[in-house]
């Protein structure tokens, strides 16, 4: 009962997004029910949501509502149709949820913050690619640069543990430079 927490959301949408999954959907809170006349079980419809929230609860200002608007705001300034699934180019970290154009274009989502290891190899050394750290739960733009590509780069996460005791989950843009 209840409604799951913004983090799980945000994990539950990004890893499906970053796996390949066709769709994503989120509901919070209420589920109307439907009324369809059964003549094999007659009797009044159901009136009412379920679960039964209190009159002042919106669900729209649900937290893992709010992350879902930020996700399709982020994805609207990105050809996210391009990417594809590659697990593969990140390393040491423990949940590698990574699509990518190689070589063009990666999006990485560190649930956790901290270090990841990403495999710009199928690029050239003397490709420049700008990089972008996304504070998911805060949902605001948090460090970034530029790297060399044609190698294997560290990327490290702007606020973690323990500078920062907060849960938060990062969302790392790596492109190419035109």
């Amino acid at each position: 009962m209840g409604s799951a927490p913004a983090e799980d959301i945000r994990f539950a949408a990004w890893s499906a997004f970053l796996s390949g999954a066709a769709g994503h959907t989120y509901g919070g809170g209420h589920q109307w029910w439907a009324y369809i006349p059964n003549p094999d079980r007659p009797g009044p419809p159901r009136l009412g949501s379920y679960p039964i929230d209190p009159a002042d609860v919106d669900t729209i200002h649900y937290p893992g509502a709010n992350s879902m608007g930020f996700m399709a705001k982020l994805l609207q300034g990105m050809e996210w149709w391009k990417l594809e699934p590659h697990p593969e180019l990140v390393s040491e970290y423990a949940a590698r949820y990574c699509s990518a154009v190689p070589g063009e274009e990666y999006l990485a989502y560190a649930r956790w913050g901290g270090t990841l290891k990403l495999d710009l190899r199928p690029s050239s050394p003397t490709d420049k690619f700008r990089f972008t750290w996304t504070d998911l739960v805060n949902q605001k733009e948090g460090a970034h640069g530029e790297v060399s590509g044609g190698a294997i780069r560290i990327f490290g996460a702007p606020d973690d543990y323990p500078g920062s005791l907060q849960s938060k989950d990062w969302l790392l843009r790596v492109t190419k430079v035109r």
